[in-house]
């Protein structure tokens, strides 16, 4: 039997115990892979770090997506009024359109159905030719400026002599904020 790979994520396990039924349905074999840490040591009782799999073989992912889409579409009556697409622009619902890596499916589904409500329904292949954009636009490198290369090889360095000839607590005084700055660029 082929191995069994990652097809979707979800961070609930009662959510993905139905998609998996529906897929069992549709007569796709999948296996749910419950990652979540059975103890939150933080106490937060954090669900949102669940990692719940659900596992294909790799010839059903097409089969799947299809599922999955349905699954959106068929929940897209049950939003509440007040759920945030509703107050997002036009052009706001495009851009989750043309960059669907960027939001969740339910949300892609969403803003479909509230460009058609408005008026402004977009095409299957408007959609395609969108999301090809978009794969273009990600597939281009990005050029980092000799100049922040330089900084960002030469402060390691920088950081090694100062912590090897100045007390530690000047380093930890000046240090921190510098190593900041540079991560948070």
């Amino acid at each position: 039997m082929e191995e069994l790979l990652t097809f979707q994520r979800f961070n609930d396990l009662a959510l993905a115990t139905e998609f998996a039924e529906r897929l069992r349905q549709l007569g796709i074999y999948c296996k749910i892979d419950n990652q979540s840490a059975p103890f939150d040591v933080t106490f937060a009782n954090n669900v949102l770090e669940d990692d719940v799999r659900i596992k294909l073989l790799p010839g059903d992912f097409d089969k799947a997506n299809e599922a999955l889409d349905e699954y959106y579409k068929s929940l897209l009556d049950t939003v509440e009024p007040d759920y945030y697409l509703f107050q997002f622009t036009d052009a706001e619902l495009m851009e989750i359109i043309a960059k669907p890596d960027e939001w969740n499916r339910f949300d892609f589904q969403l803003a479909q159905k509230l460009l058609q409500e408005r008026g402004e329904g977009v095409t299957g292949t408007q959609v395609t030719h969108l999301q090809q954009e978009r794969l273009e636009d990600l597939s281009k490198a990005k050029n980092l400026a000799a100049f922040w290369l330089f900084i960002a090889y030469l402060l390691p360095l920088g950081g090694y002599i100062l912590w090897m000839h100045l007390p530690k607590s000047i380093w930890i005084f000046y240090g921190s904020p510098a190593g900041a700055v540079v991560g948070a660029f």
